[in-house]
C-alpha cells in the first residue's frame, strides 16, 4: 500500500505475513530487484521510505519466501497500468476532477 507522498520522496506499506523478505522496485530505481529493501515492522508489515520515487513512478512489491520470488502489484494501488500491471505513484491529496460522481447501482457494478 502506498501509504503517503513523503516531502523527497514515497512512503510504501504492505503486508506479507510469510515473506522472508520485501522489495520494493519501481521506475524510480530502474526496477532493480535489490535496490530498497523494506524492513519488517512486524505483524507482517515491511515498510520503507524511497527518497526517488514521486508521483507517476511506477512500482511493485518483490516477496521473497524461501527460494521463491514473487512480483506483485500493490492491492492498494491508488491507480494501476493494469489489473496484472504496475502501481503508480499517486499525490495523497490529488484532485480526481469527478465532483459529480455517483456509484452505479449494484447490478450495473463490474467488479
Amino acid at each position: 500500500m502506498l501509504k503517503s507522498a513523503a516531502r523527497n520522496g514515497v512512503a510504501f506499506r504492505v503486508w506479507a505475513p510469510h515473506a522472508d523478505a520485501i522489495f520494493v522496485t519501481g521506475s524510480f530505481n530502474g526496477w532493480s530487484d535489490d535496490e530498497v529493501a523494506m524492513p519488517a515492522e512486524g505483524d507482517g508489515i515491511w515498510y520503507a521510505d524511497v527518497a526517488g520515487a514521486k508521483p507517476g513512478d511506477e512500482y511493485r512489491f518483490l516477496i521473497r519466501n524461501g527460494e521463491q520470488v514473487l512480483s506483485r502489484i500493490d492491492p492498494y494501488a491508488r491507480a494501476v497500468t493494469s489489473s496484472v500491471g504496475d502501481g503508480i505513484v499517486v499525490e495523497p491529496d490529488h484532485d480526481w476532477h469527478d465532483i459529480d460522481f455517483q456509484t452505479p447501482p449494484g447490478n450495473e457494478l463490474v467488479m
